[in-house]
């Protein structure tokens, strides 16, 4: 690992994680405090323990094609993050992933994790936008991926018919290229001889991806040798779509890990409104024939005519107590079913979106809304835990439009109220995010409305594992902000409850530097070095590159001497070229030399219509120290104009 890495940590007294701030927040390093024994595999930016996904596309030098990674690509550019904040017992990151793939080449997508520790256990809240413009196919997710050191090589996990009753375990050590297993109660380990390792739980997540990796020989954090595990749920990344799920990493035995997903042993809800325009919820559609998503509380597919397609539901736990499966729709198809199918504990299909369990309702084709109900108490196969749901659709109608609508999907009992919400709590420890708590009397989701009014207008990502304790993170959220907001939950079936509205403010940003350039050729202080030209004009410095290695300078003699605090460089541009990486450099008053040891790049937005703001963490390098003198900007790598709206350095 290079010395420009910097880490952040979170030490309980029994667990000490590390999140890499350069490796786009990425877990690099997990141990028993005090130990120094690091359970994770860091020898390079795909190792470590990160989110990943594939999209759409295949690339000429790999096998996949759109496939962001936090860490950073197969060159091992690091993806750097956006923000980043420690309030000691929480680390929040937000990162801009690269792909995989392509050298240096930053996504569309933003990565967002939120760290906890509780005794031995670290959750993992994981939140993902993809924001490309193309359709990915229904494919293996990696939830998340986790390398481990290669001593960790005993691989353990409950596979058996009967989950949650304590059966058997299963060990092996897997070869390699990848070994598919199933775990029916969603937890897995890497264990060393002695039998005590790194385990996981994904809730809902039934089956995972294993090798074992013997590469040059090198062995330990940073060797070669590496066991590696993902859970794995099938589904689209869709455009525009927000992806959340939540893992735990446990360290000890194979019981203390079951006794982890014992512990928390996850149902989720099974009733799907449709109400936020373009949430489809974690569904996903095996072809783009629904535009944008749901509209005005309806989802909208117009299938290519004589095209099937399904749907394939979010990851969930589902008991079969629920057996009333109800949809209200319209179809204008030419199709008279619908297939319901669905894949349940205890029965491993064959991978590759396999659903062996399967009812067909009869379904008008008239274009109006209707409510269907199937009742699978009298299913034989409609039994234990059911993990994943598809709607299947096979259009006939030969015309030149078809439409298929959902208003909403349930399966849900008898029984069931309205959750009763109580202790509504808002922190904002930044300026950036806030946390927002609140208890249910019945287990229910968690959602939150939000906005700096009434009308709200954004909301987060719906939980649906079922809780009576609830913690929401918003992020994205501005300064000095009064937010209002309330909360949305429901039961396993749908009964709903809104709260009243609240409010928090977030703090203000304190800036200890600033540069507005309002001034029509006042430059304040800034200077051209190399390759550019520049006007303050229209209120914006103005940058002409006239060569591939442009740098402007800051005013000398900055004086900032708390960069711990002042740790992030603030900037609000519009870059009219197609570069997509910057890069800020700094000296400080003890170190006056200009190298790439003391510098940051990050990734900016190409060919851009409006200004975008970015936040460089300066303090990911770990020689943001002592007393910052003047920094300096490389704008891009190739001629052309940026606009820069204004600079600033703050906390």
């Amino acid at each position: 690992m290079s010395a420009n890495h910097s880490l952040t940590y979170l030490d309980n007294g029994t667990l000490k994680l590390g999140v890499d701030t350069t490796w786009g927040g990425a877990i690099v390093y997990l141990s028993v405090s005090g130990s120094g024994t690091n359970l994770i595999n860091r020898y390079d930016a795909g190792r470590l323990v990160q989110q990943s996904y594939y999209g759409a596309g295949q690339y000429v030098n790999c096998g996949w094609g759109l496939n962001p990674v936090q860490g950073g690509d197969m060159y091992n550019n690091p993806s750097g993050i956006i923000e980043h904040y420690n309030t000691g017992e929480l680390i929040y990151v937000k990162s801009r992933p690269l792909d995989w793939c392509l050298q240096n080449d930053a996504t569309a997508c933003i990565m967002e994790n939120w760290y906890r520790l509780k005794d031995n256990t670290v959750k993992v809240t994981a939140r993902f936008s993809h924001n490309e413009s193309s359709m990915g196919l229904i494919r293996d997710q990696e939830l998340p991926a986790i390398f481990t050191p290669s001593s960790l090589d005993r691989f353990t996990r409950y596979s058996g018919t009967d989950p949650f009753a304590s059966g058997g375990i299963t060990t092996n050590t897997p070869g390699y290229p990848n070994e598919l297993h199933y775990q029916s109660e969603g937890w897995g380990t890497h264990l060393d001889a002695g039998g005590i390792g790194l385990g996981w739980y994904t809730p809902n997540v039934y089956y995972s991806t294993n090798y074992m990796y013997v590469g040059a020989g090198s062995t330990g954090e940073y060797g070669d040798r590496t066991a590696y595990s993902a859970p794995l749920y099938r589904f689209a990344l869709a455009p525009g779509s927000v992806y959340q799920y939540e893992y735990y990493l446990i360290i000890g035995t194979a019981e203390d890990v079951r006794a982890t997903a014992y512990h928390y042993n996850v149902r989720t809800a099974s009733s799907w409104n449709f109400d936020f325009a373009g949430d489809r919820e974690g569904w996903s559609l095996s072809s783009h024939a629904d535009g944008s998503g749901p509209h005005n509380g309806i989802w909208s597919m117009n299938p290519p005519v004589g095209t099937s397609f399904v749907l394939v539901s979010p990851p969930v736990t589902i008991p079969a107590s629920r057996n009333l499966v109800q949809i209200r729709l319209s179809n204008a198809t030419g199709a008279t079913s619908l297939t319901i199918s669905w894949q349940r504990s205890g029965k491993q299909e064959l991978h590759g979106g396999v659903f062996s369990n399967s009812v067909t309702i009869p379904i008008a084709n008239d274009g109006q809304f209707a409510t269907y109900t199937c009742d699978m108490s009298g299913v034989a196969s409609w039994t234990g835990l059911i993990q994943s749901i598809k709607l299947s659709i096979n259009p006939t109608i030969a015309s030149s439009f078809s439409s298929f609508d959902i208003d909403w999907f349930r399966i849900r009992s008898e029984a069931g109220s309205a959750p009763v919400i109580s202790n509504v709590e808002a922190e904002a420890p930044c300026g950036y995010f806030a946390v927002v708590s609140f208890n249910t009397d019945t287990a229910a989701t968690a959602r939150v409305e939000y906005g700096p009014d009434f009308a709200y207008g954004f909301h987060s990502p719906d939980n649906i594992n079922l809780s009576c304790t609830h913690q929401v993170y918003l992020s994205g959220l501005q300064s000095g902000q009064t937010y209002h907001y309330r909360v949305r939950t429901r039961e396993a079936g749908g009964h709903e409850t809104v709260s009243s509205d609240h409010t928090f403010t977030t703090p203000v940003r304190v800036k200890v530097k600033q540069w507005e350039f309002e001034q029509a050729g006042n430059l304040e202080g800034w200077s051209f070095q190399h390759q550019v030209t520049g006007v303050v004009t229209g209120g914006a410095l103005v940058l002409t590159s006239t060569g591939n290695d442009p740098y402007v300078w800051s005013p000398d003699l900055l004086s900032v001497i708390d960069p711990s605090r002042f740790r992030y460089i603030r900037i609000r541009l519009k870059n009219s070229t197609s570069d997509k990486v910057a890069r800020f450099f700094f000296i400080t008053d003890a170190d006056p030399a200009w190298n790439a040891v003391k510098s940051i790049a990050f990734t900016i937005s190409a060919n851009d219509a409006d200004y975008k703001e970015y936040a460089v963490d300066m303090a990911a390098n770990s020689n943001w120290t002592g007393t910052i003198r003047r920094f300096r900007f490389d704008p891009f790598g190739t001629t052309g104009i940026m606009l820069i709206d204004w600079i600033q350095i703050t906390d």
